[in-house]
């Protein structure tokens, strides 16, 4: 079984989604061999108890599936997993190659996959690939929260595919390097309903050097009909921004400790339309405060601790 080695909270491994069961356990190859840490979806039937494998990217159990994040979002159940069979190449694009072509034993092979999302039904046979992006090695799709129909979550640089492979979407500053930028993104379940609402070149996805296990405290939260998040621009520090699910409508709340200093909001908590977090600032050290996404409505609710 073993759901999770790493520091994800349960509920990004283990999910209930039309009456069954849903869980990231270890992968198993063709005679039944358990891998070393590599992870697979499983479906647990929620009358019969019986278990069946829904996904694992790769045949071989030693080599990375590597299922991430879990979330049911309205009648879709929403996977973050390696994409095996490819490598990327010179010059920041990636190629397609043969999958049994492809020595992923060979020391130091500089990526044998690369993260994807995907997508199903609830079946083995209606998985699929919710978007032809691929995401940077150090930058998986991360965070996943529902609002609606959608999935918000966070993700480093994307690559996009065509007629000769892979290409990066475009050049940004990545000022963490190894490709550790992150976006926020969201996604229907459909290629041109995948795409980023924002660039923050102060955050990163994970803080790993290795393939993508931990993950950044974005704490990306559904608030009424938007999501509450937490991330650094460059400029404004850690700080509370908010997404309606359009560009446009993803914006700094409010810079609660002004100028690149970071006022880490963090322990929030929904109430009807509010989202409750603590932040610090300055004048007051670290207080509770409420927002309902505007700048007025953004307030410190007591000095708990004067000074």
């Amino acid at each position: 079984f073993n759901p999770s080695d790493d520091d994800l909270p349960a509920k990004s491994f283990l999910t209930g989604f039309k009456g069954d069961l849903y869980y990231r356990g270890l992968s198993v190859d063709e005679e039944g061999v358990f891998g070393d840490g590599n992870k697979a979806l499983y479906r647990v039937d929620g009358d019969t108890g019986s278990v069946e494998r829904i996904h694992q990217s790769n045949p071989d159990a030693y080599l990375r599936s590597n299922i991430q994040e879990i979330l049911p979002v309205g009648d879709q159940l929403f996977f973050g997993a390696s994409y095996p069979g490819y490598t990327f190449g010179k010059g920041g694009s990636v190629s397609p190659e043969d999958y049994g072509g492809i020595d992923f034993n060979q020391a130091g092979y500089p990526g044998n996959e690369h993260p994807a999302l995907f997508v199903t039904d609830g079946t083995k046979v209606g998985v699929r690939l919710a978007s032809s992006k691929r995401w940077s090695r150090y930058g998986a799709p991360a965070d996943f929260e529902a609002l609606g129909d959608q999935l918000f979550f966070m993700a480093g640089l994307a690559y996009e595919f065509n007629p000769s492979g892979y290409d990066k979407l475009e050049d940004i500053p990545d000022p963490q390097g190894a490709g550790s930028t992150a976006g926020l993104w969201v996604s229907d379940g459909t290629d041109q309903g995948t795409r980023r609402l924002r660039m923050f070149n102060g955050s990163e996805v994970n803080d790993t050097d290795t393939f993508p296990s931990a993950k950044d405290d974005s704490l990306i939260t559904a608030v009424g009909n938007r999501v509450f998040f937490v991330a650094d621009d460059g400029k404004t520090g850690r700080e509370l921004w908010t997404s309606d699910g359009t560009t446009a409508g993803t914006r700094l709340v409010r810079d609660l400790y002004p100028g690149s200093e970071s006022s880490d909001p963090a322990d929030f908590l929904v109430k009807g339309n509010k989202l409750f977090f603590t932040a610090t600032n300055p004048s007051n050290g670290r207080e509770l405060w409420n927002t309902d996404g505007t700048v007025a409505g953004t307030q410190r609710i007591t000095d708990l601790n004067p000074g």
